[in-house]
């Protein structure tokens, strides 16, 4: 299983060669498990970091049916995109805020337990 998500890692990563390593290492991204299964927070934690993102923040929260990809600091589109295909769900959306401390947050729903 680790070799999948190595393979899927270099797949959409060729998506974003043109952000820098230190850009990706920049962006701070909360996980917030609403699916039910802390394994889920555990993978996509690895799958994130192991990609080049800063996961700052992991939680549970309630149980949600969908996987929501938060966009908080005008991300480039592209990224998020990017997360959205490593996850292989998830609907994108914005929320800007002046005092939010990360980027992206990404609620684990229940759709995610069928990867």
């Amino acid at each position: 299983q680790t070799q999948k998500y190595i393979t899927k890692i270099n797949n959409e990563l060729s998506g974003i060669n043109e952000i820098s390593k230190e850009d990706l290492e920049n962006i701070k991204i909360e996980i917030l498990n609403g699916s039910g299964n802390s394994k889920n927070l555990t993978n996509v934690e690895k799958l994130l970091k192991d990609s080049g993102f800063t996961v700052t923040k992991t939680s549970k929260t309630n149980s949600t049916e969908k996987t929501s990809i938060i966009n908080k600091n005008n991300i480039q589109e592209n990224i998020l995109t990017c997360i959205q295909s490593l996850l292989d769900c998830g609907e994108i959306s914005s929320s800007t805020s002046e005092e939010e401390a990360n980027n992206i947050t990404i609620i684990l729903g229940k759709d995610f337990n069928k990867k």
